[in-house]
């Protein structure tokens, strides 16, 4: 017999209950089984769950689209398929997954299908805001939020901002076309005024004929015709002056004769070694050369040979 002592069953069990594999087994066990027991009591995400919960997997959005605008409306809110495409400019954007904004009975529903640059537009119209920060705001969101899908090929690119003044443009043509019919008209109107231009030609004025005067040339002395046709010309009735300027003449020479009289007086005054002095009516003569008479009005000078 062996000396060694056989274990017993209850210390073989001890030995195996305590050993870390074991203990990390029953771990896991009862970890599943807790897992299993609460799972469906929380929310989940798994795609089972939703489809048990009647949500539809979203499909992958469109990509590479050419489309015209005939064939973009056939994506609107109520497409089978639930596929939901809008346009900005030449730019498709797929919307789809925004079926709560964009669906049907959704806050845009009828943008779908379209392109949006004109609601755009209104819609700053209506908010009273600047259209360009409208337009980059609506480009900001569906770039961020959705994918694009495709170009947009018969989109003709205008600037909203020119729209209005387009149209005022198209009103400044209409207005000039009005002007330009009216004036051809009023054109048109003047020929049949010729009875006027017939009066205005019998309105004659008569001018007498004004008869040939030689006066001669510029250089020529005023002779006695000329001197009369001055005074009939010249002068005003009662204004002449030439009888004026015949009063002047003899004054300046009766004026002169006096004063001639006088330096002869006061020369005939100073001169103390002259035997006698000269006096009216009297003749001074020199013996030699000329000979003067002296009268009270006048002086002549005679020249003896």
């Amino acid at each position: 017999m062996s000396s060694v002592p056989v274990k017993s069953w209850g210390i073989q069990f001890r030995e195996v209950v305590n050993s870390p594999y074991v203990i990390i087994a029953l771990t896991c066990v009862l970890g599943y089984v807790a897992y299993m027991n609460t799972r469906r009591q929380r929310g989940t995400y798994d795609d089972e769950d939703y489809e048990n919960e009647g949500h539809r997997k979203l499909p992958n959005p469109l990509t590479g689209l050419r489309l015209n605008r005939k064939q973009l409306a056939k994506y609107n809110s109520a497409h089978p398929d639930k596929i939901y495409l809008v346009a900005l400019h030449e730019v498709i954007f797929d919307v789809s997954s925004a079926e709560h904004i964009f669906g049907p009975g959704g806050e845009h529903d009828k943008l779908t299908g379209t392109e949006i640059s004109d609601f755009i537009k209104k819609q700053a119209i209506f908010l009273m805001r600047d259209t360009n920060s409208n337009f980059e705001e609506w480009k900001m969101i569906l770039e961020d939020f959705f994918y694009p899908a495709g170009t947009l090929i018969d989109f003709e690119k205008k600037n909203l901002t020119t729209d209005v003044v387009d149209k005022m443009d198209s009103i400044v043509e209409e207005s000039s076309e009005g002007d330009d019919k009216s004036g051809h008209e009023e054109q048109k109107m003047e020929p049949e005024r010729e009875p006027a231009n017939e009066l205005d030609s019998k309105l004659e004025v008569l001018i007498p004929e004004i008869p040939e005067l030689h006066l001669g040339t510029a250089d020529d002395p005023i002779n006695s015709d000329c001197d009369s046709l001055r005074t009939a010309y010249d002068f005003p009735p009662g204004h002449d002056d030439r009888a004026n300027e015949e009063e002047d003449e003899d004054d300046d020479e009766n004026k002169g004769d006096v004063d001639d009289e006088e330096t002869w007086d006061e020369v005939g005054q100073g001169d103390r070694s002259a035997s006698a002095s000269p006096r009216k009516n009297e003749s001074i003569t020199d013996g030699t050369l000329n000979d003067t008479i002296w009268n009270d009005t006048d002086v002549t000078m005679i020249a003896s040979v």
